[in-house]
């Protein structure tokens, strides 16, 4: 399958989940997620779901953060030019939904990507090499292509890891940990 047939096929799955399901789900990746890596001291970026898309409900990790990070930053779409940028949340920020309904702070307080420490990163699916599919316009991997060499970059899916490699482009951006309900998967 080429990316597009992936993509395709992910959704379609996501689609077929229940908001029950989606809870649960999320609720392990978060356990998994809360074990495996201390966040304090750290400047960890996060996202927020978009319901319309069947996303990880990411409520239990975001507050958690918010708890316990020393800075909690998250990206915005800017669409003309198509790219992100970047600003610190705190759990008083307000937010507003943009034209694809994903949350976007009212307020952006810049941050500069170099001072991350671990990105949260969102997808369709990954495969057991760290190679992830996201929604095909390549932001996250303009974004990780910035940061640190060392920074972690930490998928989280709601299915285990494609069975068969995904198909790559030299631009693409590995992983260095998926979680998912039953597993952290490290490459």
């Amino acid at each position: 399958m080429n990316k597009k047939e992936v993509r395709a096929y992910y959704k379609q799955k996501r689609s077929q989940l229940n908001n029950k399901d989606i809870k649960q789900l999320s609720s392990s990746i978060f356990s998994l997620f809360q074990l495996n890596f201390i966040s304090t001291n750290k400047i960890v970026h996060t996202f927020f779901s978009i319901e319309s898309q069947r996303e990880i409900d990411m409520d239990l990790i975001n507050n958690y953060l918010f708890q316990n990070t020393l800075k909690v930053t998250t990206s915005i779409t800017q669409f003309s030019p198509l790219k992100l940028i970047h600003s610190v949340i705190t759990k008083d920020s307000d937010f507003y939904l943009d034209q694809y309904n994903i949350p976007v702070p009212k307020q952006i307080i810049p941050i500069d990507v170099k001072t991350i420490d671990i990105v949260l990163v969102p997808l369709l699916t990954f495969d057991k090499e760290g190679n992830r599919i996201g929604y095909g316009k390549g932001l996250y991997d303009s974004f990780l292509k910035d940061c640190r060499a060392n920074c972690l970059k930490i998928g989280l899916s709601l299915f285990e890891a494609n069975s068969k490699k995904l198909p790559t482009e030299p631009h693409d951006i590995k992983l260095d940990y998926c979680i998912t309900p039953n597993k952290v998967y490290t490459f």
